[in-house]
């Protein structure tokens, strides 16, 4: 997800920085719980998963998918 909202776009990089998401340097899971505030409050989209479950290296795998494809089909449409 790093690179899809960091690394792929300077656009959506730039565009995140411009709606206030700071989302450098941050611990795996205060990054996680970023990415989700800015999915619900930009994308209108509520990820499935929650925080701890995306993070868990226990299952959930489809639904880990199914979340990093939709957030990069949202940063596609800000093209």
């Amino acid at each position: 997800m790093h690179y899809i909202l960091l690394g792929a776009s300077k656009l959506v990089a730039s565009w995140l920085l411009n709606k206030g998401y700071e989302l450098n340097c941050k611990t795996d899971a205060r990054f996680v719980d970023a990415v989700w505030r800015l999915c619900r409050a930009e994308f209108m989209y509520r990820p499935p998963l929650t925080v701890a479950q995306f993070l868990t290296e226990d299952g959930f795998a489809v639904a880990k998918l199914t979340v990093v494809t939709s957030i990069a089909l949202h940063c596609k449409a800000l093209h």
